[in-house]
């Protein structure tokens, strides 16, 4: 059942051959959408990549609303959301997140047309994590210190270019439909980790990404709370699922 793959997904190594050589690679249990919301925290092993035990979302502490900090136009980190991580269960549970996003990202039908890295959901999903963490605050340059300071804008620059990308299409801009699957399957990720539940959290997340996903698309802010609203209702993620991946009220 579902526990069993969760036991084997976290206390076992995937091997792959590459070059008559054989790599192990982690797996962490967020990489699965098959196990359901509360399968990762049923096992009391440590996670194999990312080498702690997931744990359930902690009760909140922090009840006061936390603006977005913005300066002069640009994003700040603060000691309020520094403090918000810190509730949360801190950057772990940010990482649950986004490894879950990157494991839908992976399948869904339509952005995995701007994939040009080949290497796991989990591990996809540390560098995205390791951004808003260090956006948020309290843990340090997590992001810049992991070698990646700079390269938000080479990475976005790769998408836009993938090779999975039709001829016509290839070095286009994210346009409003490729900013709404993204941001839908990005809220879905952070309730199946149980985000959703910390009110200020979610209320901060929401606003955190309404002000990121205008540097690629002006036009798509308006359309983030429609975008967490999304997946509140089970009819929608039951049949993007059942549909392969795929927004049919979005894309083709």
């Amino acid at each position: 059942g579902v526990q069993r793959v969760l036991v084997q997904s976290c206390a076992s190594l995937l091997s792959i051959s590459r070059n008559s050589q054989v790599v192990e690679m982690a797996v962490c249990p967020f990489e699965s959408t098959s196990i359901s919301r509360d399968g990762p925290y049923s096992s009391e092993s440590a996670c194999p990549f990312h080498q702690v035990q997931h744990v359930p979302p902690s009760t909140a502490t922090v009840l006061t609303p936390v603006k977005v900090n913005i300066v002069a136009g640009t994003h700040t980190k603060h000691r309020d959301s520094a403090r918000l991580l810190a509730d949360i269960g801190g950057g772990d549970k940010i990482r649950e997140m986004t490894t879950r996003f990157y494991a839908y990202f992976i399948k869904d039908q339509h952005l995995k047309q701007f994939r040009f890295e080949t290497d796991s959901a989990a591990a996809h999903g540390q560098r995205l994590g390791d951004w808003i963490v260090q956006k948020m605050g309290g843990e340090g340059d997590v992001w810049s210190e992991s070698g990646r300071h700079d390269m938000r804008q080479v990475s976005h620059s790769k998408a836009w270019n993938s090779k999975n990308r039709s001829r016509e299409l290839r070095g286009r801009r994210f346009n409003v439909v490729d900013c709404v699957v993204w941001m839908r399957v990005m809220f879905l990720a952070g309730r199946e980790v149980g985000l959703d539940q910390h009110e200020v959290f979610w209320d901060w997340f929401v606003g955190f990404i309404s002000h990121f996903i205008a540097v690629y698309e002006r036009r798509a802010p308006p359309y983030t709370e429609g975008a967490a609203e999304w997946s509140e209702k089970e009819d929608n993620v039951l049949e993007y699922k059942a549909g392969g991946g795929r927004m049919r009220d979005l894309t083709r």
